[in-house]
This record gives C-alpha cells, sequence and structure tokens, in this order.
C-alpha cells in the first residue's frame, strides 16, 4: 500500500503575469487522503493581487486526479463568478473538463442550500422541550408495556402457547441467520458493485462502503416496510399452519433461448390476500436479453 512518503503529493502554485491574468500551475498527484493544497488559501492569495480578470491552469506536471482536484476547481470556478474573474479551462485534462462542465450544467436550485439563520432562543428551547417530553412519553410507555407483560410472563398469567414460543425463537434466531446473512452478502455486493461504477467516473470509489452502509440500514429498511405490510414472508404451501397477509402465485409460461443467443422468459402472476381473494388481477410480463454464449448456465445467469 502507498503512503503519502513514497507519493508526490499534489501543489498549486500562482503565477502572474501582469497583464490582469494569472496562473494556477497544478502538479503532482491529487487524490483524496493526501494533505493536499486549500483552495482557500489560493483565493486569499488572489485577493491579494489587484486587477486579475482571467484565471488559467497549467497541468503539465500533473500526474494523477481523482474527485479531490475536481473539488479544488469547483471552489476556485465559485470564487471566479464572485469575483468577475474568467476562469479558463482550456489547460485542464480532457476528464476534468468533461466532469466540470457536468457538475456545472444544472444551476443550483434556489433554497436548496441551507441558511444560517437561526430560531429565536425560546423557540428553540420549546422545541426542545417538546421533542424530549414526546421522547420520554414514548419510552417510559415502551418500558411500562414490556415491564408488564414479563410480570404476566413470570406470574403465569401471559396467554400464549408455549411450543409457539419456542418456534417463534427458533424462525427469528438460529434458523434465520443464514438466509439473512446470505441475502444481506448478495444485496451489499450488488450495490457495492452498482455504486463503484457510478463513483468511478468522478475517482469516488472511496465512499463505495458508505454508500452501501447508508443504502442497507437507511433506504431499503425504509422501502421495504413501506411496501410489505407484514413481518412475515413465508413459503407457501408452509410447513406449519399460520396466518399470512398475501400471496404471490407465479406461473412460468416460457423460459428458454434460440440459437442467435435470445433469451426470452413469460410469466403469469396475481397477488392473492389471506382468503384467496384477487388484489393485484392475473398478469403477464415478458422479458427479453441477448446473451454472448448459449449454455444453460448462461441462461441462468
Amino acid at each position: 500500500m502507498e503512503t503519502s512518503a513514497h507519493l508526490n503529493v499534489g501543489t498549486a502554485g500562482l503565477e502572474t503575469t501582469g497583464d490582469g491574468r494569472a496562473v494556477v500551475s497544478i502538479s503532482g498527484q491529487w487524490k483524496l487522503g493526501l494533505e493536499l493544497p486549500r483552495a482557500e488559501d489560493l483565493i486569499e492569495k488572489l485577493r491579494t493581487v489587484p486587477q486579475i480578470r482571467q484565471l488559467g491552469f497549467n497541468t503539465e506536471t500533473l500526474e494523477d486526479w481523482d474527485s479531490a482536484l475536481l473539488i479544488f476547481l469547483l471552489r476556485l470556478n465559485h470564487f471566479g463568478k464572485e469575483s468577475d474573474i474568467e476562469i479558463q479551462l482550456e489547460a485542464l485534462p480532457s476528464g476534468i473538463n468533461r466532469l466540470l462542465e457536468l457538475s456545472l450544467a444544472v444551476p443550483e436550485r434556489k433554497g436548496a442550500r441551507r441558511t444560517g439563520a437561526r430560531a429565536p432562543f425560546f423557540a428553540r428551547v420549546g422545541s426542545l422541550a417538546i421533542s424530549s417530553w414526546s421522547e420520554l412519553t414514548s419510552t417510559l410507555t415502551f418500558i411500562g408495556e414490556a415491564f408488564i407483560a414479563f410480570i404476566k410472563f413470570l406470574t403465569g398469567r401471559a396467554r400464549f402457547r408455549r411450543s409457539d414460543l419456542f418456534l417463534t425463537i427458533q424462525d427469528t434466531g438460529v434458523q434465520a441467520l443464514p438466509i439473512v446473512s446470505l441475502i444481506s452478502l448478495l444485496v451489499g455486493l450488488i450495490l457495492a458493485f452498482i455504486g463503484a461504477i457510478q463513483l468511478r467516473t468522478f475517482g469516488a470509489q472511496i465512499y463505495v462502503a458508505d454508500l452501501v452502509g447508508i443504502a442497507m440500514t437507511r433506504e431499503m429498511a425504509e422501502n421495504l416496510s413501506a411496501a410489505l405490510s407484514t413481518d412475515r414472508i413465508e413459503f407457501f404451501p408452509a410447513r406449519r399452519s399460520s396466518p399470512v397477509d398475501y400471496r404471490i402465485s407465479i406461473d412460468i409460461v416460457q423460459f428458454d433461448a434460440n440459437q442467435a443467443g435470445q433469451v426470452v422468459l413469460i410469466a403469469r402472476w396475481q397477488i392473492l390476500n389471506r382468503d384467496g381473494e384477487s388484489l393485484v388481477p392475473l398478469q403477464r410480463s415478458r422479458f427479453e436479453e441477448t446473451i454472448e454464449f448459449v449454455s444453460y448456465d448462461g441462461i441462468a445467469a
């Protein structure tokens, strides 16, 4: 693994030509995690130079870069717009130019940026008191209900079947661990692969782990809880008698491929409620995809 001691850490120097033009010389490696020059320091130098109307760049000695350089240039571009300085990007590598054009193509939406205005003191105190009281009430309610249920359990007044208790503990504990681990691993790999492809365009592969963590813990949990109004998913026919909320019936009509590598999947499906009544009428879906090699493994993949 390379460290900053073995890398030519990026530098940024400022030169003036005396005709109202300044040139920023960018050299070395500009990558996240390195101690790179701050755009604010260069902006302070530019403010001390009078009559600057054009700002160009010299990247002849630039070795490697990622989103760290893009962030640096975006801040300089923002300063140029505020100070009425023309930013000349022609000398930058073509990859950086394309990314800058992409990031500057859509203007910032008005009202999207958070303002620094703070609410009055008594309003903040009141909001804090209301939210604290609401959280305290919810916590005490949960603790009280759990304590009452536990007391009923100890005194033998709780009404439940012991076999159901141990079966539920088994289903949600040891028996659920393999499938939960497998699904989490596969979904995490899928999200990491998709995220890496997109983030590679901006040189931001370092954020893949954050992307997977946020998507797994926040987005997927929220979407699944909103899409499914049940906390149990079972096979049908079930191994034991238990009520279900929904039943999805899928009938594969056709699943094959021709010699040209065209794979066709045709399926009929519908969604039923616990009483067998149709919630979504019978639908027919057709999917087609071309594969390179016609084989069983290729068709299944």
